[in-house]
């Protein structure tokens, strides 16, 4: 196995490792934790052992971040999703069993109302300004700035739904755009189809599954799969120019 084949092999090993840990006892596997047992896989897997641990370390770093992204950029910056709503979620629905357990017309169904509104405000009031810190940040590093027109609602709609909920996308783009303009900047927007899987480095196309998150391309680029998608962006919303000077198209 080639060096690109064997990273791209631990990361979906790890992802899967952390998403049955989370499914069978509701741990979390922390990236330091499947580090310390690099050692053990290069002893039953061989073929691992002409791999520099350095390279094996990073790679699980890499899936370390992909679990939480919220925006990625063409210069490789992460910025990791907040979760508002996930961490407050127990909180939340403990409130909502208490509202369902009072009385209809009672003051303490009232007030139990009350609470869940309140808590549900507060998770809107913490993504806002979420929002506003990021746009803030990138429109005044960026004179243009290129992001996937992402159908919020329909993605919502999805198995994916409360991770696109919990992340505000829409509000975020809105936010983004009246900063910019305010700003004198421009936002572009392109459609996202095809962009994580075509090479920003030498525009080859290659489907990937969902829960593979790093991007590891013939050519020799390696990338997390957020970065590299968000330099296929850039290079659509501005004059379609990859790394190597070809161009790209999303396939018809």
């Amino acid at each position: 196995m080639r060096i690109l084949d064997l990273t791209r092999e631990l990361y979906n090993a790890a992802l899967q490792e952390r998403r049955d840990a989370w499914r069978k006892a509701g741990k979390s596997v922390t990236v330091y934790e499947q580090m310390r047992l690099l050692g053990e896989v290069k002893a039953v897997r061989p073929e691992y052992q002409g791999v520099y641990a350095q390279v094996l370390q990073e790679t699980l770093k890499r899936l370390d971040l992909g679990l939480t992204h919220f925006v990625a950029t063409s210069e490789g910056e992460i910025v990791e999703a907040p979760r508002h709503f996930q961490k407050a979620e127990e909180k939340l629905a403990k409130a909502q069993r208490e509202l369902s357990r009072k009385k209809k017309g009672s003051n303490r169904r009232k007030k139990a109302r009350l609470k869940v509104a309140k808590l549900h405000r507060k998770i809107a009031n913490q993504r806002k300004d979420f929002h506003h810190k990021v746009a803030r940040k990138l429109v005044n590093r960026y004179g243009t700035i290129v992001h996937e027109d992402l159908n919020a609602l329909g993605l919502a709609r999805t198995r994916l739904s409360k991770g696109v909920l919990d992340a505000g996308w829409a509000q975020f783009i809105a936010i983004l755009s009246a900063k910019a303009a305010s700003a004198g900047r421009r936002v572009v927007a392109v459609k996202p189809h095809y962009t994580s899987q075509i090479c920003p480095e030498c525009g080859s196309v290659r489907r990937k599954e969902l829960s593979e998150r790093v991007h590891a391309c013939e050519c020799g680029c390696v990338l997390d799969r957020d970065v590299a998608a968000a330099k296929v962006i850039l290079a659509l919303g501005l004059d379609g120019a990859l790394g190597d000077g070809q161009r790209v198209a999303a396939p018809a």
